[in-house]
């Protein structure tokens, strides 16, 4: 059996590199991804439960795993997200619409992961998560700017700073 860091650093390796490979093709690099999350989360969730990166790896340490993170305030998300994945996506391939939206659905909770293990266990993964294409949606862009153009707007404009200013 494998490690726990081997196990969290394979997944890592394939949603990086489908990531970098797919960015263009958001369906496929979405379906791909999905494949991926819950041996992702499952590594987590034992190596914070073990507290230890040469811990084995087995089925066996997930549920003990799970329940530790769900009795902790700071990675109880963990056990949330592996029961969504487990819901959607564990036994499925979706098609490519509901893959998209289940990763932008589940893109927080990749940051999250990210933070975690790099606050937790000193593991750097998912380097490239901002790399997956969040925003395709051109009038959407166009609305988003026009909105950060007028907050520059009032922004710039003198304020008399007095306690009601907002």
């Amino acid at each position: 059996m494998a490690s726990v860091s081997k196990q969290i650093q394979n997944a890592d390796e394939a949603i990086s590199r489908n990531i970098e490979s797919l960015a263009g093709q958001r369906a496929l690099l979405s379906q791909n991804v999905l494949a991926q999350l819950r041996n992702l989360v499952e590594g987590v969730v034992v190596r914070i439960h073990t507290g230890r990166p040469d811990a084995e790896f087995n089925y066996a340490a997930v549920e003990p795993g799970l329940a530790f993170v769900k009795s902790k305030g700071k990675f109880n998300f963990l056990g949330k997200f592996h029961k969504l994945i487990q819901i959607s996506a564990s036994h499925y391939t979706l098609d490519g619409d509901a893959s998209e939206r289940l990763m932008l659905k589940y893109y927080e909770y990749l940051y999250r992961v990210r933070s975690v293990l790099q606050a937790n266990c000193d593991m750097a993964v998912l380097a490239n998560l901002e790399d997956f294409p969040v925003d395709l949606d051109p009038s959407l862009r166009e609305y988003h700017e026009k909105i950060a153009a007028r907050i520059d707007v009032i922004r710039s404009a003198s304020h008399d700073n007095s306690p009601r200013d907002r």
